[in-house]
Order: structure tokens, then sequence, then C-alpha cells
């Protein structure tokens, strides 16, 4: 089978060869389990070869941020990932359940699953933030802060 990995060129998550730091091992690990998987750029003006691979492949992974990339109308690749998923393309993740998980708050929606962290936060507000983070770093655990 065929994975498709979808990025947009530019952006400041990208390394020197254009990439996405992870995008290239992510490749590799699924061509080891014996898949097909390449990267492909979407862009507005290369909505029908990315469409033809995209439907030509058992599944997607979307590694595109929302509304960040010149040359790029969320709502068409939206439109074509949702449309994906219709025809039978796994998806990870779609457009709509993007929508439904809410894109910052995923990672705590997920935390109690097995593939989640259990001390996954997330603060609403300043007060929320001093309380919450203080206890959490006082651990001396490696955290990440997104905003």
């Amino acid at each position: 089978g065929k994975i498709t990995l979808i990025e947009c060129r530019g952006g400041s998550d990208k390394k020197a060869d254009g990439h996405r730091g992870d995008t290239i091992p992510i490749c590799n690990a699924i061509i080891e389990l014996g898949w097909e998987c390449k990267p492909i750029f979407y862009s507005d003006k290369d909505y029908k070869e990315v469409e033809k691979e995209v439907m030509s492949s058992k599944g997607y992974i979307c590694r595109v941020n929302p509304g960040k990339y010149e040359g790029v109308t969320q709502s068409k690749l939206d439109q074509l990932l949702n449309k994906a998923v219709e025809m039978g393309v796994l998806g990870m993740s779609s457009p709509e359940s993007m929508k439904k998980m809410g894109a910052k708050d995923a990672l705590v929606k997920i935390r109690d699953l097995r593939c989640g962290l259990s001390d996954t936060e997330a603060y609403y507000s300043m007060s929320e933030l001093e309380e919450g983070f203080t206890k959490t770093m006082a651990t001396g655990d490696i955290r990440v802060l997104k905003q």
C-alpha cells in the first residue's frame, strides 16, 4: 500500500531540505514497515497532482499547519482531504476530525489513551498557567509549552 505525506512549502517549521524535521523519519518508518511513502507539497496550483496522489493512496498524513502558507487556501485543502476520507482513504488527521478535537486541545483530549501523556495540560487563563505550570515545572520533567 501507499501512504502520502502532505506538507506545504515555506514556513518557519522547515529544515534546510524544505521538509519539517520529522517528515523524512516518518516516511522512512512507514517504508521500513513495507509500505510506499513519499512527501508531497500541497499548493492550490498543484491541487490536481496532490489529489491524484492522495486518491491513489491507502491513507494520508497531513502535516500542514492551518492558514500559514502562501498559495494555500485552507478550505480547498480541507475539501480535498474530507473528500478523500469520504472515498475511503484513511486520513491522519481529517479536517473534520481536527475540528471536532480542537487543534490546541487535541493532546489534552487524548492524554488518557495509550498514545497520550497523562500529564498533558491546557491553561486558559494567566492564573491557571501560573498555578498549574509552576506545579508541573517543579516535577523536574521536560515540558513543552505551546501558545
